[in-house]
């Protein structure tokens, strides 16, 4: 189904930013005359107009924190469209706005956002999402006590599914006692996506290092950058919820993505428990154990058929792989709430 299978070497350094080195990208609003701010909110967009001016509106509303620049590359190289037209409309000087010569694809644009930033710090936006307008405020408080984060992910304050807002019950629970960080390494991405690669502030020169975003890992490309990123460099989640992140009207949402997704990630995990030396068939079946916890969410994107994913789903994994998986994930959990309380009373993260 895709270029993804268990002989992918997810940690092989790629230069990702060199496949599209050929195709230019057309500065249409704004200029890079002047000094560089301390951090670009990057929009990567295609073809949303509905939904384009909320999210640069968002970014553009940011609270008690004005050394920032937004920069939006659209991945529609027609000229005169109507998300043209939208962002061209915003008068705002720390709004740039570019258009790519050709389609560089979902991830091949967020790539160039990062090569089109100027500054040290980058945070992504998508073009249907929103930022609190205290996002980057809370987000640099934090970064100003601690100068050995690498990256800082906020959570998601709500995710919008076909137009109804909702929460599952540890976000719910994790929005009660808001405050605190936690180191994130390579376990922690074992058994699913912990801290993602929008709603957080990172360092270019280090996404830089890992090779950007590889689109050979389609739809799975952000989840193997954020786990990369949080194995090499200081990666820290903190429970703040600063982010709206909608879900249900992108390509995310279709079935056949959706499908990827389920099959790159049981390989990533692979992959994963291979990296921490994790190489016996013990582990392989506790990652299938954990497969299988998720196809409820198949059913939730219409998907009932399983035979796409018969090869990874075999029935092996016993009742010792799926508990070793609950546990591990109850302590992980554990872990990561009890940490996020001692940094907030102990060293007043908020």
């Amino acid at each position: 189904m895709g270029k993804v299978n268990d002989k992918t070497d997810f940690f092989k350094y790629v230069d990702s930013f060199a496949k599209d080195a050929g195709v230019s990208s057309l500065l249409i609003k704004g200029d890079i005359s002047s000094v560089a701010p301390a951090v670009t909110i990057a929009i990567p967009t295609y073809k949303r107009p509905e939904f384009i001016k909320c999210a640069i509106d968002s970014a553009l509303a940011q609270k008690d924190f004005d050394n920032y620049e937004v920069v939006v590359v659209d991945n529609d190289p027609e000229r005169g469209t109507e998300t043209e037209k939208i962002v061209c409309a915003i008068d705002n000087p720390k709004l740039r706005y570019y258009k790519n010569g050709e389609n560089l694809g979902m991830f091949g644009n967020m790539n160039r956002c990062i090569l089109l930033s100027r500054t040290k710090w980058i945070s992504f936006l998508h073009d249907d999402d929103l930022l609190s307008a205290n996002f980057l405020f809370c987000v640099f408080d934090v970064l100003k006590k601690h100068s050995s984060i690498d990256m800082l992910c906020a959570r998601q304050d709500r995710v919008i599914f076909d137009g109804n807002d909702y929460k599952d019950a540890p976000k719910v629970f994790y929005h009660k006692f808001e405050g605190g960080i936690c180191r994130m390494t390579l376990k922690d991405y074992a058994y699913y996506y912990p801290v993602r690669s929008t709603g957080c502030v990172f360092c270019r020169d280090n996404a830089l290092k890992i090779g950007g975003f590889n689109p050979d890992f389609y739809p799975t490309s952000d989840y193997v950058f954020s786990a990369l990123y949080s194995h090499f460099f200081s990666c820290y989640d903190y429970n703040r919820y600063l982010y709206d992140y909608r879900i249900g009207l992108n390509e995310s949402a279709n079935p056949d993505t959706y499908k990827s997704t389920f099959l790159n990630d049981y390989f990533f995990q692979i992959a994963i428990q291979k990296q921490l030396g994790h190489n016996s068939l013990f582990f392989k079946n506790i990652v299938e154990a954990n497969t299988n916890r998720n196809i409820f969410r198949l059913a939730i994107y219409g998907i009932h058929d399983l035979s796409f994913a018969k090869d990874i789903i075999s029935g092996k994994s016993r009742t010792i792989h799926k508990l070793y998986v609950y546990i591990d994930i109850l302590y992980r959990r554990c872990r990561k709430f009890l940490i996020f309380l001692i940094n907030t009373f102990l060293h007043n993260i908020k």
